[in-house]
């Protein structure tokens, strides 16, 4: 049984996206770490947390989209990955990308949670955004 995506995954996750991966790689440098090698959500500014989050959230919904899509196609490739080394060994490198997007997904999610509970009760003035730390 095929369900149906909801309204926000239907539209294309690159209309919103507008490189949100780059985005949160560049904005995790702002973040300072204590002494226990833990980010310190408490003393980063919330409009730095605020769009970690909504970086992070737009991650977790491409990584979502595109790893069932990659799960729908190899579902539906109907051919024997044993029978041809070529095959295999595309089917054993989505294997590996899929998993470390899912890892990647994991560790997102808590950068997001975490950025969202600590920003839970803050009203920013207006739209502030940081500037990405250059690469």
């Amino acid at each position: 049984m095929e369900t149906k995506p909801t309204d926000r995954a239907s539209t294309s996750p690159f209309d919103c996206s507008a490189f949100a991966l780059c985005n949160l790689m560049l904005l995790l440098p702002y973040l300072h770490v204590t002494t226990t090698n833990q980010i310190d959500y408490a003393s980063a500014d919330p409009a730095l947390l605020i769009q970690l989050a909504d970086a992070a959230d737009t991650v977790l919904l491409i990584t979502h989209i595109g790893t069932s899509a990659i799960s729908r196609l190899l579902g539906r490739a109907g051919v024997d990955p044993l029978g041809d080394e070529t095959v295999a060994d595309s089917v054993e490198a989505l294997g590996w990308l899929v998993a470390e997007l899912n890892d990647m997904a994991g560790a997102v999610h808590r950068i997001s949670a975490l950025c969202r509970q600590h920003t839970y009760d803050c009203a920013p003035d207006g739209a502030t955004a940081l500037s990405l730390a250059r690469p």
